[in-house]
């Protein structure tokens, strides 16, 4: 029988290689049973995946597994997790070569899929053609190179070329809207967030993630996509890069809205996510003249914007837009008009009318006075700005 042996995973094992930080650590069991953890105080996550949570730090360790492909789509397999696989089966089974080395409790590393000569080229390589049996890989093909770009990463040419492939058998189709999002939202959150989609989008995959976009030609999806890096270097919210995204890849096409319920109802974002490109269309349209404005406008303006944000704050929309128009204008006139509409929104929030007034107004009486006296109050800051600026 195999002796047990605890090896650490993954991209612990990759990131430490890389020099870079730590934030989780995954280990897997080889020689052990699920009976043996859970006599050990290991709680079992699932009832039929052999991963367990440590009793005292929470950490994830799994059975050593294989896998062998008896479905379609994501979930068309079957676990094995007998005690006598070893960690070189176990390794083999997963999607990168720099995904797929270990180091055991003495510091051994246990590369056997060429992981660590991979870290050295920068490549994104499968380990094997087994890779092509679960769909989700594409994406997380693509949202590595978006994480490890700056680095000089890049996909291997003939993992490209199967991840194309992976398309033609319809299996993408298959994963839920949820597991999609999961990626997509991990890959907003990188440096590199473009990469990602220009990924996708040489996989002929961006449909999948943007249904509708279908009529959208190379030029827009370029600009689209320049538009998402102007957003990754303005703001680390994922919020305000998705928005950017979703709006420079929609606005030219028929039916926008159309169009965005279909991409919200195929990867299933969080409302927060929507509500603020609602938010940032109201804002598209005046945002390059909105230090025009006067108090009366400004002030309907931000009382949409208000009402339209729910999760979101109205300095979000700005850099959503900042990022949009950044073509337009130079670094600090775009900066300008976001700390604009900060400070607008601002004394927008704290302008109200007397406390006399505030006595004896009901209703709708009270919201008109209260609404005017925003006005008079945006016209008042707005002409102090103004006289300001120019004696300067």
């Amino acid at each position: 029988m195999q002796k047990e042996q605890i090896y650490l995973v993954g991209g612990a094992v990759r990131d430490k290689l890389l020099g870079l930080s730590t934030i989780e650590r995954d280990w897997v069991v080889v020689g052990c049973s699920a009976q043996d953890l859970i006599n050990r105080g290991f709680k079992q996550v699932g009832k039929h995946f052999p991963v367990f949570l440590h009793p005292e730090t929470r950490e994830e360790y799994a059975l050593a597994r294989t896998e062998k492909k008896n479905g379609f789509g994501h979930k068309g397999f079957k676990l094995n997790f007998p005690r006598s696989i070893s960690i070189e089966e176990d390794l083999k089974r997963r999607d990168f070569t720099i995904n797929a080395i270990a180091q055991d409790m003495h510091g051994n590393i246990i590369d056997p899929w060429g992981g660590q000569k991979d870290l050295e080229l920068k490549i994104i390589r499968h380990v094997s053609d087994a890779f092509s049996e679960d769909p989700l890989r594409v994406f997380r093909g693509a949202r590595f190179n978006a994480k490890f770009s700056k680095l000089g990463f890049s996909i291997a040419p003939e993992t490209l070329k199967l991840m194309k492939q992976m398309l033609s058998e319809n299996e993408i189709a298959s994963i839920s809207g949820e597991r999609i999002w999961k990626e997509t939202e991990h890959a907003l959150e990188t440096n590199s967030p473009e990469v990602f989609f220009d990924i996708l989008s040489k996989c002929d995959a961006l449909k999948i993630v943007f249904p509708g976009i279908e009529k959208a030609n190379s030029a827009q999806i370029l600009l689209s996509l320049n538009t998402l890096k102007n957003a990754a270097e303005i703001s680390l919210d994922s919020r305000v890069r998705f928005a950017a995204l979703v709006y420079q890849l929609t606005k030219e096409l028929e039916d926008v809205k159309e169009v965005q319920n279909k991409i919200f109802s195929r990867l299933k974002p969080p409302n927060k996510y929507k509500s603020l490109i609602k938010s940032v269309q109201l804002l598209a349209t005046k945002y390059l003249a909105i230090m025009e404005l006067d108090g009366a406008h400004l002030a309907l303006l931000l009382k949409k914007l208000s009402g339209s944000q729910k999760n979101n704050d109205i300095e979000l929309t700005a850099l959503a837009c900042a990022a949009i128009f950044q073509k337009n204008l130079n670094g600090n006139e775009n900066m300008d008009k976001v700390q604009y509409l900060i400070k607008a929104k601002d004394v927008f929030s704290k302008s109200n009318i007397n406390t006399q007034s505030r006595n004896k107004l009901r209703g709708k009486d009270y919201g008109n006075a209260l609404f005017q006296a925003k006005i008079e109050q945006l016209d008042f800051w707005i002409n102090t700005r103004e006289n300001k600026t120019r004696k300067l």
